[in-house]
Parts: structure tokens; sequence; C-alpha cells
């Protein structure tokens, strides 16, 4: 897809000197949009019209300052709304391209998921390399980072894999964050899965099962409609992750429709998931369950 703009920058009057030196630091200026800089364009047009369509579709990449009273002004309230309407349309995916940067201490927007880690503001080259980043993940190539950053982003992700791993093997906090959170998939999928249910009159009943020993096991047996949904923890010691992972299953009468086995993760920037026993395709908590649930959906739409 082809986009006007590489990055759209949503803020307040009073951050506009950090629009100019985000615009400034990226270079390119022509491919981002930010009204202060493109305010002679905008004269005599619709404003409702031009910001809907920038914010929604034109623009690869989303970047919105917050800070309280954000989205209560006349044109944060209509950017904010596109923006929330692309943000939940995305976040699914795991890839969305809108990054939130809070300026304040201000309370998060009542729409955002509790789970949703924010960038802050910090030093601004770090921004910077976050905006830079994210919009070449999405295909972007108008703002390259130069090679010592691309350097120095490589060293630091592989010092830090190399840190994981050793926590990997012998680690009983790790253990710990990895029983927690396979605790926390099984739960946030029943609850989906039940509440889906109830709200579409289908079939759910849960099947409490337990296991007595020196480790917790994250354990669901559920059936939704005409599938059953397992989800086992596959933890074999009280102080390692070493060859651990959760197994999740769509079974259609005992026979298996869809797995995923997926090894614990925390990345570089401490977001909590999942990862492909081969250790790639990491996807959060909550983009894996929207994933299982999309292969529901998919599966009950080639059955029908």
């Amino acid at each position: 897809m082809e986009y006007k703009y590489e990055l759209a920058i949503s803020l307040l009057e009073e951050d506009a000197q950090i629009g100019w030196d985000i615009v400034a630091k990226l270079g390119n200026p022509d491919k981002i949009f930010f009204y202060k800089k493109d305010v002679d364009d905008l004269t005599f047009r619709n404003g409702l019209n031009v910001f809907s369509e920038i914010f929604s579709e034109q623009a690869r990449f989303v970047l919105v300052l917050h800070r309280a009273n954000y989205g209560n002004t006349d044109w944060t309230a209509i950017e904010n709304s596109v923006i929330q309407e692309r943000f939940k349309k995305t976040i699914k995916t795991g890839s969305s391209p809108i990054l939130f940067c809070k300026v304040d201490k201000s309370a998060n927007p009542s729409w955002l998921p509790e789970t949703y880690i924010y960038h802050s503001i910090g030093q601004l080259d770090e921004l910077v390399r976050s905006i830079r980043k994210r919009i070449t993940d999405l295909g972007g190539e108008c703002f390259p980072q130069s090679t010592e950053e691309r350097l120095r982003m490589e060293l630091k992700k592989r010092d830090y894999e190399e840190y994981f791993q050793k926590q990997v093997y012998l680690s009983q906090d790790m253990a710990e964050q990895a029983r927690s959170e396979a605790e926390n998939l099984k739960n946030r999928l029943h609850d989906k899965l039940e509440r889906v249910a109830r709200d579409n009159k289908l079939f759910f009943k849960n099947q409490p099962e337990f296991i007595t020993g020196n480790i917790p096991i994250a354990i669901l047996n559920a059936t939704f409609d005409k599938f059953t949904i397992t989800l086992r923890d596959k933890q074999h010691a009280i102080n390692s992750i070493d060859n651990a992972f959760v197994a999740v299953t769509i079974e259609d009468y005992e026979k298996v429709l869809r797995e995923y086995e997926k090894r614990f993760y925390i990345t570089i920037n401490g977001i909590k998931g999942w990862r492909d026993l081969n250790n790639k395709n990491f996807l959060s908590t909550d983009a894996f369950i929207e994933l299982i649930f999309q292969d529901i959906v998919n599966l009950l739409s080639f059955q029908n």
C-alpha cells in the first residue's frame, strides 16, 4: 500500500516544539505530517476530512504525544476518534502502526487495553529511534537508521538474548514469571471465550482440572460451540523453563484442527508473551489470544 506520509504526529499545542524536534531528527520532512509544518497546505480545506484521512489511512505510522486534555480540544478530538478506531482494528495483529507516548502523568485513555505499554518521552533520541524502527518494520524506508545506530541496536539485542537464555536454564524468578503468564493466558482466554459465547448465545462449558504437585500448572479444558479448546502449561522444573512451553489445541470431535506450542519470553522492552519453539515470531499474550480466537472464527465459518 502506498502512503502519502510515513509518519503523522498528533499532539496538543503545548507540545508543538517536541513535534518540531522529532521532524528535525528524523529528516525528510515531506514524509511527515505535522500540522504546524503543514499549516499552509491545510488553509481553506475541510479540516475534518483532511485530518480523518491522514490519521486513518494516509500515514503509515502515527505518533500520539499524550497528556491531560488530549482529545478534548477541537482538533485532537477529531484525531483521537480516528486513531482510536484504527488502533482497535490493528492491535489484534500485534503490529499496530500507532505509538502512544506519555508526556505527563495523566491517566491512560479508558479504551486502551490495561496491558498496553506506553513509550515515555524520556530521551528524545530514544523515542526517535523507536519511531524509525517501527516505521522500518512496517515497510517504510524514508528514515533509515545510521550504520552506527543499527550496530548499537544489534549488539544490545544480542546481549539481551544471551542474558535471557541464561535466565531460562536456572532462574526461579523466570520460572515463576512464566507460570504466572501462563495462568494469565489461561484466564484471559477462558474469559474471552465465555463472554463471546454468552453474547452470541453459543454453548460454553469449562471442565476444571487440577493436578497436585510442587509446580502449579495452568490448565484449560473448555467447550466453545462445537470445539474443545485445551491449554496445558508444560513446566518441568520449579526453577527453570528450559524445554518448557504452553500447548494450546482446538479440537472437533477429538480431531485436532489447530495446535500451538509457544515458549515464554520477555522482550527487551519488558513485554511478556510467547515465541515459537524456534524462538521466532513473538506474540504478546493479548495477541496470542486474538490469534487463537481468529482461528476459531475461521474454523466456524469454514464448517458453516
